[in-house]
């Protein structure tokens, strides 16, 4: 058992203690470098761990044939511990009988022998194309149907029966399934197999899987196919298909400049340093064909434009389009949070999408979160009172927290800071109270501007003079967000004349620990005649 409490809890650090019985006696293990080979294989069969761990050393150190082991492996009456420890020590004799016992193992009934059987033979990468991962196609246990697959990939499969049994598990339910099969027909580099796919109208469950897998194929040749494709296809299913993957090939990871990326980088990926490359004028006109054209889902059309980074004209332009056609309020909006500031002309048209409750609670937050983004007083005044207002808002649990660290640490507050001022010193207790809130977290970054922190500091020392209620509410707020640099004003407050003051100051001087003695007494009740 471990324990270390924080400087902060104790000065002496933490410890380290063990925990044994009564009766606990330590055992000692036996002398195994001078054990015969068939104490060693017994020892195999211990439940110890460690016993079983230096067992199958001493006795690779003797030099074993396979056969060491595989008698232990083949034995009825063994553990799954005792068989594995029995499959690395095989493996790690590495010659064509260990091999081919192995691939014996890879073919047992026993799930977990199997995983581990491919695990080896993907480790030692020389299988081949034998017929042994034709099985892809029939195993059901996922544990071992992941060592399949990255078996597969190490010994460079290049079957195509056994390349289209990784394309219909690209397709599978579990995502790990599928992303595995993904990767590993892209990094079989099976692109004709995924186009005879696409080829075959009998296919079409699998084809969702092989354009998934051409979407990571950075080449010239997969565009041009899937563009040939769109060009002959009737389906609506694969043109959306086709369309989506595409996009996600209009950027490819680029090459690190050696710059650092910054406190938040960009992560809303697929890639970190993102670059278009010879394919994307292809794809980018492709794109803008058919917005003119008008043959596809336009609001699918614009959003796989705008998550890919697909110019798709001004924003001026889609936010007037948004404003008679409903289908573009999402690709507006997300566009907008591209931006570095949302510009003036968009803020109306975010106001009333935020502010109509019979809109989707998702979108009504990205609209929130869009109006943070603004320097306009009045559009930072409207998205904080409908943060207030939003708890019950549907998806509030997964975009409250992203609204409250806009309204926090947005780009513009500095120039909120006199609105913000006035808002501590307004009737709405609530409203004040959140705005003192923003204001010790500018105050607290070192990137705000030294006019600005003197503008809070100036608020703070103000506050006694201006009213008992703003000098109650800034007590209130120094000990409910813990703001420290509040000192002063809370040890001034101890010496008020006014027990309402007195009581403030105590819970804030106990919230940022100067003071730790008892709660000031309220005045005696006014006798009632």
């Amino acid at each position: 058992m471990a324990s270390w409490p924080g400087e902060a809890e104790s000065k002496q650090g933490g410890f380290i203690a063990r925990v044994r019985t009564k009766k606990w006696e330590k055992k000692k293990l036996p002398d195994l470098k001078r054990a015969s080979v068939k104490k060693l294989k017994e020892a195999l069969f211990s439940e110890s761990n460690t016993l079983r761990f230096f067992a199958q050393r001493e006795l690779l150190r003797k030099n074993p044939t396979p056969e060491d082991f595989s008698s232990v492996l083949v034995d009825g009456g063994a553990a799954p511990s005792t068989r594995m420890a029995a499959l690395l020590g095989m493996a790690a004799i590495a010659d064509p009988v260990s091999r081919n016992l192995l691939m014996k193992g890879a073919d047992s009934k026993d799930s977990k022998i199997r995983a581990l059987s491919f695990r080896m033979l993907g480790d030692l990468g020389d299988v081949g194309d034998s017929g042994l991962f034709d099985a892809i196609v029939a195993e059901r246990n996922p544990h071992a149907l992941r060592e399949m697959l990255i078996a597969a990939v190490r010994n460079e499969v290049k079957d195509p029966v056994v390349l289209r049994f990784i394309l219909i598990h690209a397709n599978s339910s579990d995502p790990v399934i599928a992303h595995l099969a993904t990767r590993a027909v892209r990094d079989l580099d099976a692109v004709d197999g995924c186009f005879s796919l696409l080829d075959d109208p009998d296919s079409k469950s699998l084809w969702p899987g092989a354009l998934r897998v051409l979407s990571q194929v950075h080449k010239v040749e997969v565009v041009d196919g899937i563009i040939e494709r769109r060009q002959k296809s009737d389906s609506w299913r694969f043109q959306n298909q086709s369309l989506a993957a595409l996009g996600r090939l209009y950027l490819r990871e680029g090459e690190w400049s050696g710059e650092n990326p910054g406190k938040q980088p960009d992560t809303s990926g697929p890639f970190l340093y993102s670059e278009t490359w010879e394919g994307s004028k292809k794809i980018e006109a492709l794109f803008h064909q058919m917005e003119r054209t008008g043959r596809i889902d336009r609001n699918f059309l614009l959003y796989e434009m705008s998550r890919n980074g697909i110019g798709i004209g001004s924003v001026f332009d889609l936010v007037q389009k948004a404003q008679t056609n409903v289908t573009m309020e999402a690709p507006a909006i997300s566009m907008l949070l591209q931006e570095d500031s949302t510009p003036d002309f968009a803020l109306p048209f975010l106001s009333r999408i935020m502010k109509d409750s019979k809109r989707d609670g998702g979108l009504r937050f990205q609209a929130a979160l869009a109006m943070f983004k603004s320097t306009d007083s009045d559009a930072f005044d409207e998205a904080a009172a409908f943060y207030q207002k939003s708890e019950n808002v549907p998806y509030a649990a997964r975009f409250r927290p992203q609204l409250r660290e806009a309204m926090l640490n947005g780009a513009h507050l500095e120039a909120q800071v006199d609105a913000l001022v006035a808002k501590t010193r307004g009737s709405d207790k609530e409203s004040g109270m959140q705005s003192w809130e923003i204001l010790f977290q500018l105050n607290q970054k070192d990137s705000t501007a030294h006019e600005a922190k003197e503008k809070i500091a100036e608020a703070v020392a103000a506050a006694a003079a201006h009213s008992e209620n703003s000098y109650i509410r800034l007590l209130n707020a120094i000990a409910e967000y813990r703001f420290a640099q509040g000192e002063p004003v809370v040890r001034t407050a101890f010496e008020s004349s006014s027990s309402s003051v007195k009581s403030a100051a105590w819970k804030a001087g106990k919230a940022i620990g100067i003071y730790s003695g008892e709660a000031p007494k309220p005045p005696p009740a006014e006798p009632v005649e």
